[in-house]
């Protein structure tokens, strides 16, 4: 269970573009070679060392499958004591196709075959082995806060893009999951 790595970390360079942004006082102006299928190359591989280290696309999916049956199957059974462990992969793969849009809880249990009382449990153990973030709905009013309802992210592109069968040939600019994760510009 780790969190997988940044652009950053992975060209070993040190710093980070939240530690550009939030310390300067002017605009920051970024240049990049980067193409956008390069920006999709990056997003389809994701994070993890392990992974990437794998040339094909096909090898680095059987990586992630390999790597989502291994936490369920011990680190998921080690730390929790939810019974329907079979589920989690499934509803990780729900999550990952919902990426980055409000979460409608009762509609994700219905979809993942869980019942909405226990749905929670669920979404935080992926939480605790770091597969995915729950990001708390945001507003400046208080009682709207409490009416909205949260995003849920998968914390590595290459593994929602493993879990979805996305590669970058496929994520053309009106593919769906060109939203959430893996925005088209």
């Amino acid at each position: 269970m780790l969190h997988s790595f940044s652009q950053s970390e992975l060209e070993s360079r040190t710093g980070s573009f939240v530690d550009v942004v939030f310390g300067r006082t002017t605009p920051v102006r970024v240049q990049s070679t980067l193409r956008r299928r390069d920006y999709l190359d990056r997003a389809c591989a994701g994070g993890y060392p392990e992974a990437l280290s794998r040339e094909s696309v096909r090898r680095r999916s059987d990586w992630y499958q390999t790597y989502v049956n291994r936490i369920v199957n011990r680190d998921a059974v080690d730390i929790s004591g939810l019974q329907r462990l079979a589920d989690l992969p499934r509803l990780l793969r729900l999550i990952a196709a919902r990426s980055g849009s409000t979460t409608v809880w009762t509609a994700l249990a219905n979809d993942a075959g869980i019942p909405r009382r226990t749905l929670g449990p669920y979404v935080k153990l992926l939480e605790t082995l770091f597969l995915v973030h729950v990001l708390p709905a945001w507003s400046v009013n208080l009682t709207s806060r409490e009416i909205k309802q949260p995003k849920l992210f998968t914390l590595d592109s290459g593994l929602a893009s493993s879990l979805l069968g996305l590669t970058p040939e496929a994520l053309g600019p009106t593919h769906p999951a060109t939203g959430g994760c893996w925005s088209a510009s």
